[in-house]
C-alpha cells in the first residue's frame, strides 16, 4: 500500500496520505459525508469507510469503498422492497432490514469484513464489490 488513511479528528474528514512523504494527496467527506470509521484493505490503496447516518432519513447507504482519490468505487445500503420491509437483496442469508437502518459499525476479522446495522443484522462484505455474502440477525 502507497498511501495511508486517517480520519481528521476536528472535522472528521477522510485525510489520504503518501505513505513515504507523507503528503496529503486527498482530504474531505466521501458522499459530503462525516467519516466515523474506516478500515484499509490490504493489498490496494483503497479503504472502508462507514459514513454519518443523518437520523430520520429512512435507509441510508452509509457504508462505501473509496480509492485513494476519495472517489467512491461502491456505496451499500437496505434497500426498500414493495412489502415496506428493507432485504438486502445482495446474496445468501436472506433476513430483512427495518426502516431507517443504518450500518454503525465495520470491522475485520480474520479477514472477513463485517459490517452491523442498527437493527441488528450482522452482514459479511465482500470487500471487492460490497455484495452481502452472508447476514444473520444478533440483537
Amino acid at each position: 500500500m502507497n498511501v495511508t488513511y486517517e480520519i481528521d479528528e476536528v472535522q472528521a474528514d477522510l485525510v489520504v496520505r503518501d505513505a513515504l512523504s507523507r503528503e496529503v494527496l486527498w482530504q474531505g467527506a466521501p458522499l459530503g459525508r462525516r467519516v466515523e470509521e474506516l478500515l484499509t484493505i490490504s493489498e490496494t490503496d483503497d479503504a472502508i469507510v462507514l459514513l454519518e447516518y443523518p437520523p430520520g432519513t429512512g435507509c441510508d447507504a452509509n457504508l462505501a469503498r473509496v480509492d485513494k482519490g476519495g472517489r467512491c468505487v461502491w456505496r451499500i445500503a437496505p434497500t426498500p422492497d414493495t412489502t415496506g420491509a428493507i432485504d438486502s437483496g445482495n446474496g445468501p442469508g436472506g433476513g430483512s432490514f427495518h426502516r431507517g437502518d443504518a450500518f454503525v459499525e465495520i470491522t475485520c476479522v480474520d479477514n472477513k469484513w463485517l459490517a452491523t446495522t442498527y437493527s441488528g443484522f450482522l452482514l459479511t462484505i465482500d470487500p471487492a464489490s460490497g455484495a452481502t455474502l452472508h447476514q444473520q440477525f444478533v440483537k
